[in-house]
Parts: C-alpha cells; sequence; structure tokens
C-alpha cells in the first residue's frame, strides 16, 4: 500500500510542478508585455477570484513540504473558486486547468493519507 501512496505521491508533485511552471510562465509572459497581471479593467469579483486561484496555487506549492495541509488548502481554493464561478455565471469554467489543480490537490491529500504522512 506504501508503494501506491508514493506512487501517488509522484504523480501529483510531477502535476504540482507542470500547474506551477504553467502559472509562472503566464506571469512571465503577461509581465514581459508591459501590462499588469490584474488588468485595470478587472472589477471586485474577477480579483478576489484571481486571489482565491493565487491561494490554491499556493497550497500546491506548499504541498510539497506538507502533503496534506498543502493538498487542503488547493482543494478547498478551488472548491471557493469553482462554486463562486458557478453562483456568479451559472456555469463551470471552460479551461482544464482548474480542475487539473483540485484534482492535484485532491491526490496530495489522498497520498499522505496512504502514507500516514504528517497531518498539520
Amino acid at each position: 500500500m506504501y508503494r501506491l501512496g508514493y506512487l501517488l505521491l509522484v504523480i501529483s508533485r510531477l502535476s504540482s510542478l507542470g500547474i506551477l511552471g504553467y502559472a509562472g510562465y503566464h506571469v512571465y509572459t503577461v509581465r514581459t508585455t508591459g501590462e499588469g497581471v490584474i488588468l485595470p479593467g478587472v472589477y471586485a469579483p474577477e480579483s478576489a477570484m484571481a486571489f482565491v486561484i493565487g491561494f490554491a496555487l499556493m497550497g500546491l506549492a506548499m504541498a510539497w513540504y506538507r502533503e496534506r495541509m498543502g493538498g487542503w488548502w488547493a482543494t478547498i481554493g478551488m472548491t471557493i473558486f469553482l462554486s463562486a464561478e458557478y453562483l456568479w455565471s451559472y456555469s463551470l469554467p471552460g479551461h482544464e486547468i482548474y480542475l487539473a489543480i483540485l484534482i492535484t490537490g485532491l491526490t496530495f491529500i489522498l497520498s499522505s493519507a496512504i502514507i500516514g504522512g504528517y497531518v498539520g
């Protein structure tokens, strides 16, 4: 059972690395074109959602050291984001990266539960 836990941990870390690299590349390309990361015409709901996405990405970065806690941060952040998006526009976002962040957070939690890692 431990081998399955460590396999899930490796998969979730590789997925987290890819997602954080994608987010970093997005910030890099936005900053090199001379625009701000959050555009000036963005209203309060979009900026709150950007904060929640940052919260989820911070959870993915934290999950490299504290798997269960970082996984919960990513999962809770994406649950808040997807719920707010659905309540605001009555549809879920169409981009796959949001679902990938949620699944990666859940995989961190599952691997930590199988291995019996730090609860924190």
